[in-house]
């Protein structure tokens, strides 16, 4: 029973060290992330992926998805 009850201190001891420095690291911080450009193509082979596999044969899982 002894040891349980300090393993649990233990625990709750690292897990608390830990979110504290995490916190003060700023991993929790309220930061705006900046959002990905939309792009709206209806036509997946006039895609910007597209273009780039048929000028530099760069693959992209969406375009393998579309065109096999």
């Amino acid at each position: 029973m002894v040891k349980t009850t300090a393993l649990v201190c233990a625990a709750l001891l690292a897990f608390s060290a830990s979110a504290y420095g995490m916190c003060k690291a700023g991993w929790f911080g309220r930061m705006a992330k900046p959002e990905a450009p939309q792009v709206h193509c209806t036509d997946p082979m006039q895609s910007e992926a597209a273009m780039r596999y048929r000028t530099c044969q760069q693959t992209s899982w969406r375009l393998v998805m579309t065109v096999r």
